[in-house]
């Protein structure tokens, strides 16, 4: 595992680009064991969010890796991420949605 990986504050998602679908990711283990993350076809764009708005370029050719940027999303950035996550998924009322922090706000709606 990657140095990166302890910088991260755990839980994350993963934002692919020009997707408002979410991937959860509870752990350091999660991610270097998921098969299907391996798999895919990432771009530059796509990121990791960590539990304290981190973001992290992602990629995984030719394999997984993370390297830190300087842009940390704020509670409400992850909020309307979810948010839009949330109504993709058919859930309603998502407006209402809120958290005191971003790691609750994942686990609110991932756990």
């Amino acid at each position: 595992m990657s140095e990166t990986y302890k910088l991260i504050q755990w839980p994350a998602i993963i934002k692919l680009h020009a997707d408002d679908e979410l991937i959860f990711v509870l752990d350091a283990a999660e991610l270097a064991n998921d098969a299907a993350l391996h798999q895919m076809q990432l771009q530059a764009q796509d990121k990791l969010i960590d539990s304290t708005g981190a973001t992290y370029r992602i990629s995984n050719r030719p394999a997984l890796a993370l390297a830190p940027t300087d842009l940390t999303l704020s509670l409400d950035a992850v909020e309307n991420l979810l948010q839009l996550h949330l109504s993709n998924n058919g859930t309603c009322c998502v407006a209402k949605f809120h958290a005191n922090s971003i790691r609750e706000a994942l686990l609110s709606v991932f756990a």
